[in-house]
């Protein structure tokens, strides 16, 4: 059964490229986690890159399954990366532990943090292990250094199709591995009918005329996309506000509409974030 999963960049940062209201106050995150806990949202999706959030964390860790992340092109080891996350946290042991920059690192340098974190995995500091990918070939590259490859966090949405019928990601998910996806607004711009900077991008404007044409709602319409495609088990979601998390929660709880948006984009200036210019 798909879930939702609640990411936490804005908590410590002013992510996204829609985020009109920056890095989260206090009560905001407060709000939002009494909405998630009432939704019956049971996981937080963070990493220490994220300025404080898990810090701010640490008040509601008891609440949630965890899942944080390490960088394996560190001198610091991805054992020390989870202590210090783990005593930021305020707690013994995360749900999941994913490697954030494994499309950067070279061979031996996935081979290491790969074995630190199956290690970790062992000794239950971590329950799952893997990685946060961009493409097949990360999770390719993750199956020659991971003994068990637990999750893979990939970006898709309703412009981005690269992963949906990929064989390797359909041959990895028939084996076990669970699939996290991630980007499911598009930082945004698949919710807000922006009118500049990527807003203006042909293809967001086109996805968003065509919800208007037949009365869709660009939100609900890229939701159900993701969570349609059946080797998708979770979906991190980006709220700036328990507003806009209490809307999410409405169109989760409705039967998924039928997919008649026909939208897709291959411009990768677009659909991959790394290339923006903002």
């Amino acid at each position: 059964m798909v879930s939702l999963s609640l990411g936490t960049a804005q908590w410590g940062d002013p992510y996204g490229v829609t985020n009109q209201v920056g890095r989260l106050t206090d009560a905001s995150v407060s709000e939002i986690v009494s909405i998630a806990i009432a939704l019956g949202i049971a996981d937080l999706d963070t990493a220490p890159g994220y300025g404080d959030a898990e810090r701010r964390i640490a008040h509601w860790w008891e609440d949630f399954a965890v899942t944080t992340k390490v960088r394996g092109g560190l001198s610091i080891s991805a054992r020390d990366q989870v202590t210090a996350s783990l005593v930021t946290l305020g707690c013994q042991a995360v749900d999941a532990c994913l490697v954030h920059d494994w499309s950067s690192l070279t061979p031996s340098e996935a081979q290491r943090v790969a074995a630190d974190l199956e290690t970790l995995r062992t000794e239950g500091v971590v329950g799952q292990v893997g990685i946060s990918a961009y493409d097949s070939d990360d999770v390719g590259k993750a199956q020659d250094a991971f003994s068990s490859l637990d999750r893979v966090q990939v970006p898709v949405n309703i412009l981005d199709r690269r992963l949906v019928s990929d064989r390797l990601i359909l041959q990895s998910w028939e084996s076990g591995t669970r699939f996290i996806a991630r980007s499911v607004f598009l930082q945004g711009l698949l919710a807000t009918d922006a009118d500049t900077g990527l807003g203006k991008h042909p293809d967001v404007m086109n996805f968003h005329e065509v919800c208007r044409r037949q009365r869709i709602s660009p939100t609900s319409a890229a939701l159900d996309f993701v969570r349609c495609l059946p080797w998708i088990s979770q979906l991190v979601v980006g709220v700036t506000s328990a507003a806009e998390l209490e809307n999410l929660g409405e169109i989760w709880a409705a039967a998924p509409m039928a997919n008649l948006i026909d939208c897709s984009s291959l411009d990768l200036d677009l659909i991959d974030p790394r290339r923006w210019r903002t």
